[in-house]
Parts: C-alpha cells; structure tokens; sequence
C-alpha cells in the first residue's frame, strides 16, 4: 500500500522516494534478469504494477493518481510548477 498526504515539498519529497524505491527495484529485477539471460529493463517499473492500493489525500491523492498515466519525471515536473 502507498499513502500520500498533501503537497509542498513534503508532496515532492514523497515523489522522490518512491522513484527511488521503483529505481532500487528496476536494479534488483535487472540482476534477476541478467541471470534468467533476459534482456534488462529500460524503464522505471509502474508502482501500480507493484502495490495493490495506492491512495492519498488532497494533492497527495492527485499526484499518486497520475502514477498510473505519467512517468516520475513528468509528474515531479508538474507537481512543482502546478
């Protein structure tokens, strides 16, 4: 389950650590791959393949719903100027 609440830079900080825990997890599944002789991953995977709820209030709620349309770039760009 991944909760986000509110916005600010808490909201963007939020962001930064759940890339870092899909990036963290796109390296361990790409040593998994390379020993299955697989080719690697190229991109982030999607939280929403990984976590069964994810939900949040106020903007919180907002940015996580782009989880499932957007990459994690895009979104900390737009959450910063938004």
């Amino acid at each position: 389950m991944i909760s986000k609440d509110g916005g600010g830079i808490r909201g963007l900080s939020e962001l930064l650590i759940i890339k870092q825990l899909m990036h963290k997890l796109m390296v361990d599944l790409n040593m998994k791959r390379k020993q299955d002789g697989q080719p690697p991953l190229t991109s982030l995977p999607r939280p929403c393949d990984w976590f069964d709820l994810i939900g949040g209030t106020s903007t919180g709620g907002y940015t996580l719903s782009f989880k499932l349309f957007f990459f994690f770039s895009k979104k900390a760009d737009l959450f910063v100027t938004a």
